[in-house]
């Protein structure tokens, strides 16, 4: 139901849908953002940790 005396009633309803599709696509770009970037960081470490793991190993065999 629409107010016929408020003359932005018919504006305000599309730029408010429009505004919560973008903060709702905005939400979901952060958090697959931050998805990516503790992916890049977990698969940093763990490069890391097997390379001194192996300098461990030959450290133990000199």
């Amino acid at each position: 139901m629409t107010n016929g005396n408020h003359p932005n009633t018919a504006t305000e309803a599309p730029e408010r849908e429009l505004m919560v599709v973008l903060s709702d696509r905005l939400s979901v770009a952060i958090l697959a953002i931050t998805w990516v970037l503790l992916l890049v960081a977990y698969l940093r470490e763990y490069r890391r940790s097997q390379r001194l793991q192996q300098q461990l190993e030959q450290f133990e065999l000199s």
